[in-house]
């Protein structure tokens, strides 16, 4: 852990990262992304992250969440590929939730969230996400639980009109 620290710190003196991926690194937790989170909120020069395969729980999520939302933070592209972003129960927010207050304020064009467990009770959620992230421009959530989320999920979308529209 404390050797993610150093790498992270030592690319913030560099500061010319664009690209980072550390997907389905066996070393990385939870806490890990304490510091992923801080590296967000102090570089603006990381373009790309792949956190992929790698838990996240709630503290993690918050962590993540911060960094995004740092005005700082000039990332595009997050791949977050099987995390474990499983929705919560009606009392609680799910890591999903939490992650999402980040992802709404970053600068995101690129969000992969394929493999996390999300179903319908994420579609109010990824509806947000999709509706009012203005910069977002691809959007994976294929093996996912979804079904017919995507209903309402497209349903702002479409307004009044009939889809496929009639001839």
């Amino acid at each position: 852990m404390q050797s993610l620290k150093i790498l992270l710190e030592s690319l913030l003196f560099h500061n010319k990262l664009q690209w980072l991926n550390c997907a389905h690194n066996r070393g990385l937790r939870f806490d890990s992304f304490r510091f992923f989170g801080d590296y967000l909120t102090k570089n603006m020069q990381l373009r790309y992250l792949d956190l992929s395969g790698i838990q996240i729980d709630k503290k993690s999520a918050e962590a993540l969440a911060n960094g995004l939302a740092s005005p700082k933070c000039c990332l595009n592209v997050l791949r977050l590929v099987e995390c474990g972003l499983k929705p919560g129960t009606f009392e609680f927010l799910s890591t999903f939730d939490i992650l999402s207050k980040g992802i709404l304020k970053s600068r995101l064009t690129d969000l992969n969230l394929r493999y996390n467990g999300l179903d319908v009770s994420s579609a109010k959620t990824l509806q947000a996400i999709i509706s009012r992230l203005s910069t977002l421009e691809r959007l994976d959530i294929r093996n996912n639980d979804i079904k017919v989320a995507f209903t309402l999920i497209s349903r702002p979308f479409l307004g009044a009109h009939s889809y496929p529209p009639h001839a």
